[in-house]
């Protein structure tokens, strides 16, 4: 098939080669050899989570809430008979405190 490249630089890829991927949008474009080589490119796995999270109903500030809760306080069990509370903070740093008894 023959495609002609426009004075802006585009290329219409036909219709028969569009076809066969009907849920893409997008196509990561490289050149190799001297070929110009497209390739489609799936949502991201972040795209899937949002998409889930929306399916299930819960919202940006249900996932700011979340998190928010769980940097308040972070309780470590060490063994069985020490308990180590430690608040979280940014970057996953722990601040320990004190054993409790």
């Amino acid at each position: 098939m023959l495609a002609k490249k426009t004075v802006k630089n585009q290329i219409t890829v036909p219709k028969k080669i569009v076809d066969h991927f009907p849920d893409t949008d997008y196509f990561d474009v490289q050149e190799e050899s001297g070929r110009i080589v497209l390739i489609p490119v799936r949502p991201s796995r972040a795209d899937e989570i949002r998409a889930k999270l929306e399916r299930l109903g819960i919202t940006d500030e249900d996932v700011r809430d979340a998190v928010e809760c769980a940097r308040r306080r972070l309780r470590v069990v060490c063994d069985t008979n020490v308990v180590v509370s430690a608040p979280l903070f940014s970057r996953g740093r722990l601040a320990w405190g004190y054993p409790l008894r």
